[in-house]
């Protein structure tokens, strides 16, 4: 008899995740825009920058699954955005952060 394999929670975060790729690139793209468009934040440290990307990606994936009832695609596509960003390099900026997200875009 063969085993049973149940997927785990990160399995299912994951195959629900490869499902919305298609979104992935749009959204890198926008983070890396609003990133080098918005002055204000000048001279930041990683740890802002990485608070600054992040809650952009979840203001980001909010906009793109409006209306969308499906709580755990939201979810799966939230995960999915923040694992593909890469983080943030000592001493980078965020312009240099910005080329970064959208390489990783065209990668996808």
């Amino acid at each position: 008899m063969a085993e049973r394999t149940y997927l785990t929670q990160a399995d299912e975060a994951l195959r629900r995740a490869q499902a919305n790729a298609s979104e992935l690139p749009r959204l890198l793209t926008g983070i890396a825009t609003y990133l080098t468009q918005h002055h204000a934040w000048t001279d930041v440290d990683e740890q802002t920058l990485t608070w600054l990307a992040s809650h952009h990606a979840w203001q980001h994936v909010d906009i793109a699954t409006e209306g969308i009832s499906d709580q755990p695609r939201v979810n799966a596509l939230r995960g999915a955005l923040l694992l593909s960003m890469p983080a943030p390099r000592r001493g980078e900026t965020r312009g240099e952060y910005a080329i970064r997200l959208r390489a990783v875009a065209r990668s996808l």
